[in-house]
């Protein structure tokens, strides 16, 4: 019987001369491409799995690894093997599939990327026909009436001297003094110019609801006025500067926001609104909490605070109210 020779371990099968390298080519390419998960996660994680797989085979099969490594030294360089690869490989992929639960990536606040809170500086006090107005000033009107809904009248004087508004009102030293009216003043404290600011008023008019009032005459020569008191939220007015003479808000005739837009509130000035009654009613209004302006410089809206601190008892006031007119105004529907 014919035995052929052995093949010797030096020169080895095809297996262990041809296959077995390209197999572990192979198998690293395998593992390259499972680094770069990120481009195709599900692909990247396949490749890993058969790249780790492919290693522990080759360290537990091959006869050349048999002959230079024991069982066990074979084991454990396997393991060590897999586990770098696994490490290395497999974070990148399921960071990938799975972006919610990514690592957040913090980034330091940048201060001046903050928006910027602007505020106006408010006061409102009371005064009486006619209007002043100094020279190069411009006072604005809100006209209180239930048929003038928005816009107001600005007035510029752009003489050497004060003038009045209205201009044929009587002066103050002929007669009893003008109706009532509120001043608001608005200042700009800010470094830039602040455009277009609209600020809205909340407006109501009412009938008169007459308070019956006691006179009392007292011995040093002076009287004593006495009525029911204020009902809340309800405000009460005098009529034509006598102090016997008291009426309170009564039926509703119409409320409405009426809002104005002033030109221009420059850096370290005061623009001035004033509300006048132009109606046979009384007028009541809500003092606004917030404006928008246009800063100079940038042409986005921007929201305006309007700070009105309480320096007295009435600036607590959320509300104002004042008496029908008493001047002739022309051509305005419901006035006297």
């Amino acid at each position: 019987m014919y035995n052929a020779p052995a093949m010797s371990e030096e020169n080895g099968s095809f297996k262990d001369k041809v296959l077995t390298p390209v197999l572990n080519g192979l198998a690293i390419v395998a593992v390259g491409l499972g680094l770069t998960g990120w481009l195709n996660p599900a692909l990247g994680l396949c490749l890993i799995v058969a790249g780790v797989l492919y290693w522990l085979y080759e360290m537990l099969t091959s006869k050349t690894v048999r002959a230079r490594f024991s069982l066990k030294r074979r084991w454990l360089t396997g393991i060590c093997v897999a586990l770098v690869l696994g490490l290395v490989s497999l974070p990148p992929a399921i960071r990938k599939i799975r972006p919610g639960q990514s690592e957040t990536v913090k980034t330091p606040e940048n201060p001046s990327q903050k928006p910027q809170m602007h505020t106006l500086l408010v006061r409102m006090r009371m005064d009486n026909l006619p209007v002043r107005i100094a020279p190069t000033d411009v006072a604005y009107i809100l006209q209180l009436n239930p048929n003038i809904e928005r816009w107001a009248l600005d007035i510029p004087n752009q003489s050497i001297k004060a003038i009045t508004w209205p201009i044929d009102f009587r002066s103050a030293n002929k007669g009893p003094r003008g109706d009532l009216i509120y001043a608001c003043e608005l200042t700009n404290n800010e470094e830039k110019t602040m455009l277009a600011v609209t600020v809205p008023f909340g407006v109501s008019f009412h009938q008169l609801e007459i308070l019956p009032t006691a006179v009392t005459k007292n011995k040093d020569g002076t009287r004593s006025f006495s009525f029911p008191g204020p009902v809340a939220d309800r405000v009460a007015v005098n009529l034509g500067h006598d102090l016997s003479k008291w009426a309170r808000e009564g039926a509703l005739v119409k409320e409405f926001t009426h809002s104005i837009t002033l030109a221009s509130v420059a850096p370290g000035s005061t623009v001035r609104v004033y509300l006048v009654n132009q109606s046979k009613f009384i007028s009541k209004f809500t003092f606004p909490q917030k404006a928008s302006a246009v800063i100079a410089g940038d042409a986005s809206r921007v929201e305006v605070a309007l700070i009105r601190p309480e320096v007295n008892v009435g600036d607590s006031l959320p509300s104002f109210g004042l008496p029908p007119a008493t001047y002739h105004w022309n051509g305005i529907p419901d006035a006297p």
